[in-house]
């Protein structure tokens, strides 16, 4: 799924020609899946914001003080979880947590188990199947979020088209400033959305 569109990103760049929409469509989707990367800091991640449900997933755990098991699946939020199974090893049976003891701390990150099963802290493996994800369609994107991707898309096509990986004017001394940094308008928009727990 693409966080934006290539009507806004020719609106950004103000360019009303048609001539290069497919290759701008191929920069909103790289743009895209690197806003996924960067937000969940791993290069693994694709659709990372896309809300859809998730049958399944496989991903480590931690039993807390209390007992409880604490999984956080690889969406940036989850809605609601239907079902989770845990086992202590890589080739043990799984075990399900009712359903009733399923509850998706406030946060939106981590889907606890209430099992009250396992007596000390350790690392489980979990099974989860859970709703999760910003939005399902591109114009349910956060406004913030839809920026920062369109300022991305259309900051590459800026770049492909002048032939330089990267400048920025320095109007006073009339001079170029070459740099690998982010913008910071884009860095200042996806910051809230940065994973704060391990993908």
């Amino acid at each position: 799924m693409d966080y934006t569109t290539v009507a806004r990103v020719k609106e950004a760049i103000r360019i009303k020609e048609n001539a290069d929409d497919t290759y701008l469509a191929k920069l909103v989707t790289a743009a895209s899946r690197y806003t996924d990367k960067w937000c969940a800091k791993s290069q693994r991640a694709a659709d990372y914001f896309k809300l859809e449900w998730v049958a399944d997933e496989e991903c480590r755990a931690q039993v807390d003080q209390r007992g409880m098991i604490l999984a956080w699946p690889r969406k940036n939020v989850i809605v609601s979880a239907s079902t989770m199974q845990y086992r202590t090893t890589p080739i043990g049976e799984w075990t399900d947590v009712p359903a009733e003891r399923i509850v998706v701390e406030a946060s939106g990150y981590t889907v606890e188990g209430w099992t009250y099963i396992i007596a000390k802290p350790r690392t489980l493996f979990v099974r989860v199947t859970y709703l999760g994800g910003m939005a399902a369609i591109v114009d349910d994107v956060s406004p913030d979020l839809m920026e920062a991707v369109t300022l991305l898309a259309a900051r590459m096509y800026r770049e492909d088209e002048s032939g330089l990986t990267d400048a920025m004017g320095i109007a006073e001394l009339g001079t170029l400033q070459y740099t690998k940094a982010l913008p910071e308008r884009y860095v200042a928009n996806v910051e809230k959305y940065l994973r704060p727990v391990p993908y």
